[in-house]
């Protein structure tokens, strides 16, 4: 397969064909209408970064709702939305398909840096193009890397590190090679702060294969970096919130072991129960987030390429693909047991890094196993019409389709509540952006004060002293998720006034709005 040789013409020619085209995918999903994308890939989360980002630049307060500072999002990718929603008092749909075309060209750069890796372990370029299709053409990676959150961003990051650090541990050590690694370990933790677990056990590698003596002189300028990378954001977290690290990747949390621990859930065997429940989680395994593949199809595939990696391993001397693929399969076991088996709040764009991990490896292994012939051909075939076949299917219903009804609310809030008035929900970013009206995020991932609110369980009474007229969400956030956390005058003082959407028979139950009796207006 010369043609596939990144040293011919035909074989750069190859990799950039790829790349266009990896590019104009994620294009093609970029710029459908945002009420469209609302439904298929665009969470009420990334409403978040675009009102950071405008409030950012225009009030000077790093706020969601241009009052209350947080620090619940990952730094990196706010920074580069600053110009895209910081040029407009008003940012509209247009904003939106600029920073996910962002987003997606961000992709490109991990496509690019997937190809680089395998090449450089597999000393064969033909399968370099293999592992950067296998992700490029991902439908799960596909709709993550254009959800307008900072997945592509972390994603880039990430394997640009990945692709350094082989380069770091050979040969020679120069002062600037550790600041240029250095360097990028800073910027993939403010890409995503839980990159740390890839970023710990790729040094727990790098100290067992160059000793403590060297690693210790290597690390010391790395730190540097690192520390004056990533201090200022932190010390400002803890200086704004009282927090070294993001509270958004604590308050949702606190509030379902709280409301765990009351249903009865308090002895360390309820814990450990729970944690294994939610590890175990049928739906999780069956849709195929933590894998990195469209349903069910991972649970096959991931057992024979780690049987696979590891019979290879015992036969040949793969020193390389040692030093790359075992910390990045430990550092995403480690997210896989954190989110669900910790925190129990598992969100699928946290699992991006998997599908990665299986281009690289499913490459790998099909060059040293297989060799280009018509079975390779054919395995290569079969995952590109499962692909396609699969996206075809995530596209169809879409990953959220209840926020249609979320984006129909807020034009009712935009046209039926008074502008002067201030609103609060559980879920706020897409009522927030769309409405013009101040609202104001209430389950604390992005806002302080109200996190504290859920902690003291008197939500109620924030909203009465802040004067917050009016509450919209869904049965299951109100009466189900915080309900806890409501604190007296729950439910009296909150009186239905609309039935905005949902279905009753749906787990989120209808979509409501409601006045807040007792709130004290300025």
């Amino acid at each position: 397969m010369f043609w596939l040789n990144f040293e011919t013409k035909w074989g750069r020619f190859g990799l950039v064909f790829l790349l266009v085209i990896g590019f104009a995918l994620r294009l093609f999903v970029a710029w459908q209408p945002v009420p469209v994308l609302l439904e298929k890939n665009l969470p009420d989360d990334s409403y978040y970064y675009f009102l950071i980002a405008k409030n950012t630049a225009q009030l000077g307060n790093v706020s969601v709702d241009g009052i209350n500072q947080t620090n619940g999002f990952h730094p990196l990718w706010a920074l580069f939305l600053i110009p895209i929603f910081g040029s407009s008092s008003m940012p509209n749909d247009l904003h939106i398909h600029l920073a996910l075309t962002l987003g997606g060209l961000l992709d490109v750069i991990a496509i690019w840096a997937i190809s680089q890796i395998t090449k450089k372990l597999g000393k064969d370029e033909s399968f370099a193009i293999l592992a950067g299709c296998l992700y490029a053409f991902n439908p799960f990676v596909v709709l993550q890397a254009t959800n307008g959150l900072e997945t592509s961003l972390a994603m880039a990051t990430l394997m640009l590190f990945w692709l350094r650090f082989l380069y770091w541990l050979e040969g020679r050590s120069t002062k600037w090679k550790d600041v240029g690694i250095g360097l990028l370990t800073g910027l993939v933790l403010l890409a995503r702060s839980d990159n740390a677990f890839f970023l710990g056990f790729a040094f727990l590698t790098a100290l067992l294969h160059l000793g403590v003596k060297e690693f210790i002189r290597r690390a010391v300028i790395l730190g540097l970096v690192v520390i004056i990378v990533v201090g200022p954001w932190m010390i400002w977290g803890k200086i704004s919130v009282g927090s070294w690290i993001q509270e958004s990747g604590l308050a949702v949390p606190y509030a379902i072991r709280e409301r765990f621990a009351a249903g009865g859930g308090s002895t360390f065997s309820d814990l450990l129960s729970e944690a294994f429940q939610n590890l175990l989680y049928k739906a999780f395994w069956l849709h195929g987030d933590p894998t990195g593949l469209p349903f069910i199809i991972g649970l096959v595939i991931w057992p024979l390429i780690i049987l696979g990696l590891i019979k290879r391993w015992r036969e040949e001397d793969s020193h390389q693909e040692k030093l790359l693929l075992i910390p990045f399969i430990f550092g995403c076991g480690a997210m896989i047991l954190f989110h669900a088996g910790l925190r129990w709040y598992a969100r699928p764009w946290y699992f991006v890094p998997t599908a990665a991990l299986f281009s690289i490896s499913f490459s790998i292994l099909l060059l040293r196993r297989i060799q280009w012939n018509r079975l390779s051909f054919l395995l290569t075939a079969l995952l590109m019409g499962y692909f396609t076949l699969s996206g075809y299917v995530l596209w169809g219903p879409g990953l959220y389709p209840w926020q249609r009804d979320m984006y129909a609310s807020a034009l009712w809030i935009r046209e039926n509540i008074q502008s002067d008035e201030v609103v609060g929900s559980f879920n706020s970013g897409i009522y927030a952006y769309y409405s013009n009206h101040r609202v104001v995020n209430l389950d604390g991932v992005a806002n302080h004060q109200a996190y504290q609110a859920i902690k003291d369980s008197n939500i109620l009474k924030y909203l009465q002293e802040n004067g917050i007229t009016k509450l919209v969400d869904y049965d299951h956030a109100i009466r189900n998720e915080y309900a806890l956390f409501m604190g007296p005058g729950y439910p009296a003082d909150l009186e239905e006034i609309a039935v905005l959407g949902g279905d009753i028979q749906h787990p989120l139950g209808l979509l409501r709005a409601y006045d807040i009796h007792g709130a004290v207006v300025p």
